[in-house]
C-alpha cells in the first residue's frame, strides 16, 4: 500500500508542476496510466539526461549560477504550492540544454510531500540521496517547523557538488554530530 501512496503522491506533484506557468522549471508530464500492478507517467522526453552526467569535472561559476537561479526558481513555485521536493540531486535534475546556456528542469517527485495548510511539520522518513539529504530526513534535527529548508539544505550541496565534483556531506556521523542539540551550538 506504500508502494501506491508514493505513485499518488507523485503523480500528484507532477500533474501539479506539468501545468504551463511552471514551465520550464519542471520535466512536463503528459498523462498516467494505472494496471493493476503498477502507475506509469508519460513525461517529456529530455535530450541531454540528468545533470549528474555533466559533473565528471566542476561546472564553471558562472554556469552553475545559471542552473542554480533555475532550480531555486522551481522550487520557489513548490514551496509555494505547499511541496516539498525532499530528493533534490543531480540525478532529478534533467538537462534540457547545455552549457554555457544552460536549462535544467526539476524531475522525479517520488518522495515529494504536499503540506496541508494547517500543516506546518515535515515529519521524518529516512528516505534520500547520501550527499544531499538534509539532517531533518534522518532525523538528526528534531525541529521540523521548517520544512522547505530540506529543499535549500539539498539545493546547497547540489550547488557544492557542481563547483567542487565534491559531495557535500557523506559522513552521516559528523552530520549528526554537527546537528546535536538541533544545531543549536554554544559560542
Amino acid at each position: 500500500m506504500t508502494e501506491k501512496v508514493d505513485y499518488y503522491r507523485e503523480l500528484e506533484a507532477v500533474m501539479k508542476f506539468s501545468q504551463e506557468r511552471y514551465t520550464p522549471s519542471f520535466v512536463q508530464s503528459y498523462g498516467w496510466f494505472e494496471s493493476s500492478e503498477a502507475m506509469f507517467i508519460a513525461m517529456e522526453y529530455v535530450p541531454h539526461g540528468d545533470l549528474q552526467n555533466y559533473l565528471s569535472s566542476p561546472i564553471p561559476v558562472d554556469e552553475a549560477r545559471i542552473i542554480t537561479r533555475q532550480l531555486a526558481e522551481g522550487l520557489h513555485h513548490m514551496h509555494m504550492n505547499g511541496f516539498t521536493h525532499r530528493d533534490l540531486k543531480p540525478g532529478n535534475i534533467l538537462v534540457v540544454s547545455r552549457g554555457p546556456d544552460w536549462l535544467v528542469q526539476i524531475s522525479d517527485f517520488g518522495i515529494s510531500r504536499r503540506l496541508r495548510p494547517d500543516q506546518s511539520t515535515l515529519g521524518t522518513m529516512r528516505r534520500g540521496t547520501l550527499g544531499f539529504i538534509a539532517p531533518e530526513m534522518l532525523g538528526f534535527i528534531t525541529d521540523r517547523t521548517h520544512p522547505y529548508a530540506v529543499d535549500i539544505w539539498s539545493l546547497g550541496a547540489v550547488v557544492f557538488t557542481m563547483v567542487t565534483k565534491t559531495l557535500f556531506m557523506t559522513d552521516f556521523g559528523l552530520l549528526q554530530k554537527s546537528t546535536d542539540n538541533n544545531g543549536n551550538h554554544e559560542s
